[in-house]
């Protein structure tokens, strides 16, 4: 029962609402159980006879006793035009042509986010959602309305007469149904019906009807609107259908009314990126299949025949190169009305400027943009991880040491992805990964007008953006192994204990007494591997590998020149230069730090936090957790802080427990934070520190310390 609003003061006659039949032949269930089209479309002309004009006699209540007409008079002409719709019902003298549409609506019950729109030639149409809920009151219960509910009139601002109806407090009606007839103010005709029906499921809608020449009425058209509280697939949103009446013929074939108007929308889409008209765009109601082109101007129109608040996008094939995606734009259609809309794609500077992390867009750097697709299905994959690996190697210290670099991409809800700040001239692999799902790893280079992916694709560019797109899929690199020794090339004599490592992975190894090594499950595609050993200068190799083959590598490739690096002269001067700033930059600490990735403080930064050991200045970096350890001093354990981050990857980090962090102290690797042996605060003063770099995954983490274990995360210290 819907709460009264007003308090009446009338004698009410009680009675409760005809519930719909659901029993009889197929003409008597329609009209039971809803208005058939006939029911909804033709408002008859007969005209009410005496006998039936019970409202005389009925009491019916009223709150505007100054209304421009008597609130009976009006119950009166409304009861006239249904008693003679009832009577049309059964003779369905007419065949309609109608526009039928099923839509979901936004929160806001306006905002058109899914449609669905079709055409039909009905003589009865009965009006239900797809699982036959009632969502029109019955023409009995229209009739009845005087015996269950009150009415009020009021006169609109627009001149049209307000008759409203509200269930009675005292009624005995197991249906609420509230709602207002639309009377034109100046010649007592119906114009239109809103209600509000509240059962096991919230239904509302309205009803406009049109007097045709013959006499006789039509729906001109409707809509029904359902809330069900218990459906969480809409999210708090309305399923909407209803339809509109084209034409009407008769019985003949004649028509008696015809009616083709739509909601048009024009506009035109210009391309800031090429100072121009964007061509063969595609433009689209989002969540339809209405659509358009446009044209060598860059125009376009699209029409509704429903008309509504629909969200307007636009894409094109270089736009997707660019991993740009347009902003749906409101937009309002009235049937009759034309629209105008204009769309604009933005600059190339804003576009990448949108998608790079600040600092990754210099001249001589370049962004690789794609989508990730599952193999198996084409769907774009959302959340996967795309790693563009490469290598630099520091001026001073020649070919002696090199610093891993990486450019990281997470795939958004569409699968495109953007790493930015790939550097021209250099071999670098790309793969992406998703959720135990991995890609080919692929070898490619930037020239300043070129983009070479392989050995056989070569894209010219005339911006700085390339493209290739991924596909992940289970791994199935069992079985895959390479191999091979590490020699001492002067001497031909293996190499022990020489770091063998994959660039773009966290696969590494180190050689045997013989300078054997040995890598297992490796995925399919380009590969580089580098060879690191004290007292030798650095080698690297790139190698193509077969899913589930045996590759050796050639013996010649891994063997590693002797040397002793010599360090030019190192002069200090005291021009306020912070402490290890030529170690922190050799070491390429600020260079990460200008890419973005990770969390970094030097000295002149944790000084002010005035801390006294190692773990007072990592309580302070984002994503490491640090506790007091309740085992302190229990079996020798001397840690008196746990060390962790606060990254979920195990049954155990997830229930609170620390993800142990991998420690490298100046680049070296030094256990990590679980160990006993490695309780950061007992073996580095703080005193000794000049900065610590903090990298909170895998993704995020350099090659060069994205060593196996490093899913929790890593810190690096550099040493004054």
């Amino acid at each position: 029962m819907v709460p009264r609003r007003a308090k009446w003061n009338c004698a009410i006659l009680r009675g409760t609402l005809v519930k719909p039949q659901t029993t009889g032949n197929a003409r008597m269930r329609r009209r039971g159980l809803m208005f058939g089209l006939g029911a909804l479309a033709v408002l008859g002309s007969r005209a009410a006879s005496p006998a039936s004009a019970q409202e005389d006699t009925a009491t019916i209540c009223v709150t505007d006793l100054s209304a421009a007409q008597p609130v009976s008079e009006l119950w009166r002409d409304v009861r006239r035009t249904l008693d003679g719709w009832a009577g049309t019902v059964d003779s369905a003298p007419y065949r309609y042509e109608v526009t039928l549409y099923t839509r979901d609506l936004a929160p806001d019950g306006r905002t058109i986010v899914g449609e669905a729109v079709r055409s039909n030639q009905e003589q009865d149409l009965p009006l239900t959602d797809e699982s036959g809920l009632l969502t029109l009151p019955t023409i009995t219960a229209l009739l009845s309305l005087e015996e269950t509910h009150c009415f009020s009139a009021s006169r609109s601002a627009t001149g049209q007469v307000a008759l409203r109806f509200e269930p009675d407090s005292g009624g005995s009606s197991d249906r609420s149904i509230t709602g207002t007839f639309w009377i034109d103010g100046e010649t007592g005709r119906l114009e239109a019906l809103e209600y509000t029906d509240v059962n096991e499921v919230s239904v509302s809608g309205r009803v406009e009807v049109q007097r045709l020449d013959a006499g006789a009425w039509i729906a001109r058209s409707w809509r029904v609107g359902l809330t069900d509280p218990g459906d969480s697939t809409r999210a708090g949103g309305v399923r909407e259908f209803g339809g509109v009446v084209t034409a009407v013929n008769d019985a003949s074939g004649t028509a008696v009314f015809e009616d083709g108007a739509v909601g048009l929308l024009t506009g035109v889409v210009y391309d800031s990126t090429q100072s121009g008209p964007l061509v063969g765009a595609a433009v689209a109601f989002a969540g339809t299949d209405q659509w358009t082109e446009t044209d060598a101007r860059g125009e376009f129109s699209i029409a509704s025949a429903i008309g509504g608040d629909y969200r307007l996008v636009f894409g094109h094939p270089r736009l997707d190169s660019l991993g740009f995606i347009s902003q749906a734009v409101p937009v309002s259609l009235v049937r009759g009305e034309e629209t105008s809309v204009a769309l604009a794609v933005p600059t190339l500077g804003t576009i990448l400027e949108g998608r790079c992390p600040p600092g990754t867009l210099a001249d001589n750097r370049r962004v690789l943009l794609g989508v990730v697709k599952d193999a198996a299905t084409g769907i774009p994959v959302a959340g996967a991880e795309v790693v563009a690996s490469w290598q630099t190697i520091p001026q001073a210290l020649q070919s002696y040491s090199v610093d891993d670099q990486q450019a990281v991409g997470v795939t958004d809800s569409l699968g495109t992805y953007a790493a930015c700040g790939v550097p021209v001239g250099r071999s670098i692999v790309v793969h992406a990964a998703h959720q135990g799902r991995m890609s080919d790893f692929f070898r490619i280079t930037y020239g300043p007008t070129t983009l070479q992916v392989g050995s056989r694709e070569r894209q010219t560019l005339d911006r700085p953006v390339g493209r290739l797109d991924l596909e992940v899929a289970p791994q199935g690199s069992a079985g895959t192994v390479v191999r091979g020794q590490v020699t001492d090339a002067a001497s031909e004599r293996g190499i022990d204990g020489a770091q063998v490592r994959v660039v773009g992975t966290s696969l590494a190894t180190r050689t045997d007494s013989d300078g054997a090594f040995r890598l297992a499950d490796l995925p399919a595609g380009a590969h580089s591997v580098t060879v690191a050993r004290i007292g030798y200068r650095r080698v690297r190799h790139e190698f193509d590998l077969d899913s589930g083959a045996v590759a050796e590598l050639p013996a010649d490739a891994l063997a590693m020149p002797p040397g002793v690096l010599e360090l030019a002269p190192i002069v200090v001067r005291a021009e306020g230069v912070p402490i290890g700033s030529r170690h922190l930059a050799l070491g390429g600490f600020y260079e990460r730090r200008e890419m973005g990735f990770g969390h970094f403080a030097t000295r002149e930064e944790f000084e002010e936090w005035s801390p006294s050991v190692a773990t007072d200045v990592l309580r302070h970096m984002p994503g490491i957790r640090v506790r007091p350890n309740p085992a302190y001093g229990y079996g020798g354990d001397a840690r008196r802080y746990l060390v962790g981050t606060t990254r979920v990857v195990t049954m155990a980090s997830s229930m609170g427990l620390e993800c142990p962090a991998l420690y490298f102290i100046d680049g070296l690797y030094a256990g990590n934070s679980k160990d006993q042996n490695t309780y950061i605060d007992a073996i580095l003063s703080i005193n000794n520190v000049s900065a610590i770099e903090v990298y909170s995954g895998p993704t995020q983490t350099p090659a060069r310390f994205n060593w196996p274990g490093a899913d929790c995360g890593v810190v690096v210290f550099w040493l004054r």
